[in-house]
């Protein structure tokens, strides 16, 4: 039986000294369903929890830990473990075993959870009594005051309430999607349609699925912070799939806010990387191809930079999967306005004062509609502060223009709060950023794993990356929502 993972680590904030504050953890695998039929029952659920019982007391948690527990057990559980959490506390809570999503909500079924009855009462209402909601284990810890709080839930890719012949309830595979919320970072095993693997063929042997072998891992690295090892933990899961001939690729959807949460302490030692390594990495960004990125994990899955290749491949993996898009040419609306002769010429002044005096006409119709929206998005870049980058050899090497992300530049492009860099303002259209699907509002976080945050970082560490003989620069790039992935642009 394959499982789905999700992790979300809820109430984020600044990161104190490693170990310095108290951490408690509730660790729960489920296994046996002592009403559920043969083909129901699990096999890594306790494994996996013993796993990271293991993991987090070798970070410091003080961990209870129950297995194949009942309903009204694992209430008094979720009790206990909420009055064990102090204010300004981190608290992280794991459980392994059945789940399902009902109405867009996720719940965790206990051990004694019946099956589905063909006939009688209202089947998804009783369910709703009978397991655990999701949001019912984070309200405890949030109410309890929690600094940093963590919950792991790995549920059964299967429903195991789903029946051909009777009644089913719940979603068929997979738990819902997390919703957006504001200092939650929330991590899926596998995507849409896909099996969490629980081992890389018939000669694994390992007791744990491989995303619990590889998260557990990352959780444990000095100077990874939780965030930065979610997104590593894609990339190798979704590395090791493809050489095992399958396909997971994780998914991780970030909404931590400010300072990531180091739980193994803050190592800020950089692993060196060979000559070799590094020219293999950069031809490999170069060719933005799987097949490179696939060859370069090859030869160097246990080095430094195996989890930004491992994290790109699992983007072009991604898109990869897609459907191509229909391409579906519109019908232009019939232009009412008499003189288009005029709204072309306003159109190419490119001013207020045009559009204006042409709207002035008592133009009505398409036409007019287009005007007001033109100028009313030249008013609002009037009213933006100057772009302090300017046409410089930053641009030339890039094709790109820069900006600082003031209040009215988010505004302007609608970039949340917790993306931090410099915001993109013109794209060359013949440039390689262009080619690279670089836009306009997109936000440059990191240049070679360097933070930035005004458009003179970036010309200082484009002319270092040029003196020390780089042929490419390896760009962290974020959307306005905060979605981010790895770029790697030509130096010219």
């Amino acid at each position: 039986m394959r499982r789905l993972w999700l992790m979300a680590a809820v109430l984020s904030g600044l990161a104190a000294p490693a170990w310095a504050e108290n951490r408690v953890a509730l660790v729960i695998g489920n296994d046996a369903y002592e009403r559920l039929p043969a083909a129901q029952q699990l096999h890594n659920a306790v494994n996996d929890a013993r796993t990271m019982k293991a993991t987090l007391e070798g970070l410091g948690f003080k961990v209870a830990i129950k297995e194949n527990i009942r309903r009204a057990d694992l209430i008094d559980a979720l009790s206990d473990f909420a009055a064990r959490i102090g204010k300004d506390d981190i608290a992280f809570f794991f459980y392994a075993g059945h789940g399902v999503s009902l109405n867009g909500a996720n719940y965790i079924l206990p051990s004694d959870i019946p099956p589905p009855r063909s006939t009688g009462r209202d089947e998804e209402e009783k369910l709703t009594d009978l397991a655990v909601a999701e949001t019912r284990i984070t309200d405890r810890i949030k109410r309890a005051n929690a600094r940093i709080a963590v919950v792991v839930l790995d549920a059964c890719r299967d429903n195991p309430l789903a029946s051909p012949g009777g009644r089913s309830i719940g979603a068929s595979r997979g738990l819902a999607p997390p919703q957006e919320s504001r200092g939650v970072l929330s991590i899926y095993s596998a995507g849409a349609g896909q099996q969490a693997l629980d081992n890389l063929g018939d000669a694994d042997t390992a007791p744990n699925s491989v995303f619990t072998r590889v998260f557990a891992r990352k959780l444990k690295t000095p100077g990874l912070g939780l965030r930065e090892a979610a997104f590593e933990t894609q990339g190798e899961v979704a590395a090791l799939a493809t050489g095992a001939g399958q396909d997971q690729v994780p998914g991780v959807y970030s909404q931590i806010i400010g300072e990531d949460v180091f739980l193994a302490g803050r190592n800020l030692a950089v692993a060196p990387v060979a000559d070799a390594e590094q020219a293999a990495f950069d031809a490999a960004m170069q060719a933005d191809t799987a097949t490179a990125l696939e060859n370069f994990l090859s030869q160097h899955s246990k080095g430094p930079l195996a989890g930004i290749a491992g994290r790109e491949l699992a983007r072009l993996t991604r898109l990869a999967a897609l459907p191509s898009p229909t391409i579906v040419t519109p019908t232009p609306p019939p232009v009412v306005n008499k003189e288009p002769a005029e709204f072309e010429t306003a159109m190419q002044a490119d001013s207020v004062e045009a559009l204006d005096a042409f709207l002035a006409k008592g133009t009505k119709g398409p036409l007019a509609d287009i005007a007001r929206r033109e100028r009313d998005r030249l008013m609002q870049l009037a009213a933006l502060p100057p772009v302090v980058a300017t046409k410089s050899a930053v641009q030339k090497m890039l094709g790109m223009e820069f900006s600082a992300l003031s209040d009215d530049v988010r505004k302007k492009f609608r970039i949340k709060d917790s993306v931090k860099g410099v915001v993109v303002t013109n794209v060359d259209g013949n440039s390689p950023a262009a080619d690279k699907g670089m836009q306009v509002g997109q936000v440059i976080v990191e240049i070679h794993q360097a933070t930035v945050s005004a458009p003179g970082d970036i010309a200082k560490k484009m002319a270092a990356l040029k003196e020390s003989g780089k042929k490419s620069a390896l760009l962290l790039v974020a959307t306005p929502a905060g979605e981010e992935r790895f770029l790697a642009l030509a130096l010219e």
